[in-house]
């Protein structure tokens, strides 16, 4: 469903129990000037990392995880003539990953690692606070992806998601969570606060995953100035149709700290596990890049941190 700035004012995203996407809400936004030239020319020096890999048609094809892609560091700049198929300025191990065969994206990254020289230009950049959310704008995330760039399909284990699209067109696929059963919920690889799908969605193996025939989608496609609101434990696999630049931040609940513990204890089984069979090939496969294998002891520390905190908001 789509909602004009008239519908609702002000916003009470954390109510909201299916997927909305507002329209006419963040047109003041100074963020919606970044096309990718308008980050090349202001941020083009960051140094950041982007991930890269083939594209596929999507039949007969896996998924496509972030452990199996392929790692580049480089700078703001140097992605945007990547993305525009301009072969200047870019490095060579760029020059190799031809726009046509490749898919990059540039991730998950948080504001400061970003932006931090220049925080209060990114942090004025936005204002969340039409939504009801009163964080620091510094908890955002940004994401710059190519026509074809993808995230697996997962959902959140905490908060809900607001997603500020700024540039571009992505296709967004949710289910509810009452879906769950039918995306065949997978911790490898694990990532905190990410639980996986095993279904391939954009080719399905209904001989292997059956119950996916009963799962039902809403597909939205956001435009520039549209806020998609994700809520609680929604699943969501997203794709980029063309470079699309877009901001998110993840809102705190309640339900968090209960959450936390249940994360705390995954982490201690899939450690666990991964140390004991380290001698094994498929283990790299196991975590994210964006985890490290933490030694038992550590595991337990953030166990026991997360069932303080628990107890304290109980109190």
């Amino acid at each position: 469903k789509t909602l004009q700035m008239a519908e609702l004012r002000p916003i009470d995203a954390p109510s909201l129990t299916a997927p909305h996407v507002f329209s006419g809400l963040i047109s003041e936004w100074p963020a919606l000037k970044w096309s990718p030239e308008f980050l090349r020319k202001h941020f083009g020096a960051v140094l950041t990392r982007a991930r890269f890999h083939p594209r596929d048609d999507g039949e007969g094809s896996k998924i496509a995880f972030e452990s199996d892609c392929l790692y580049q560091e480089l700078s703001l700049a140097e992605f945007c003539h990547w993305v525009s198929e301009s072969q200047d300025n870019i490095p060579p191990a760029l020059a190799q990953l031809r726009t046509d065969e490749f898919w990059g994206y540039i991730d998950y990254k948080y504001f400061p690692e970003v932006f931090a020289d220049s925080p209060e230009l990114a942090a004025n950049s936005l204002d969340w606070t039409v939504f009801g959310v009163d964080q620091d704008t510094m908890t955002s995330t940004f994401w710059f992806g190519s026509a074809g760039a993808y995230t697996p399909c997962h959902y959140d284990t905490y908060g809900f998601n607001l997603v500020a699209q700024l540039s571009g067109r992505k296709r967004w696929t949710l289910f509810p969570p009452s879906a769950t059963p039918c995306l065949y919920p997978t911790r490898i690889p694990y990532e905190e606060s990410s639980v996986y799908s095993s279904v391939n969605i954009r080719d399905p193996d209904y001989d292997k995953h059956p119950l996916f025939r009963d799962a039902v989608p809403t597909v939205i496609e956001l435009r520039p100035g549209d806020v998609l609101c994700v809520p609680r434990h929604w699943w969501h696999f997203v794709e980029t149709l063309e470079p699309a630049i877009s901001v998110n931040i993840w809102v705190d609940l309640p339900t968090d700290s209960e959450e936390r513990v249940r994360e705390a204890l995954v982490r201690v089984l899939a450690c666990s596990l991964l140390s004991a069979d380290s001698g094994t090939s498929d283990t790299d496969e196991w975590l994210n890049p964006t985890e490290d294998n933490l030694p038992h002891e550590q595991n337990m520390q953030l166990l026991n941190l997360a069932l303080r905190d628990r107890a304290t908001d109980s109190n």
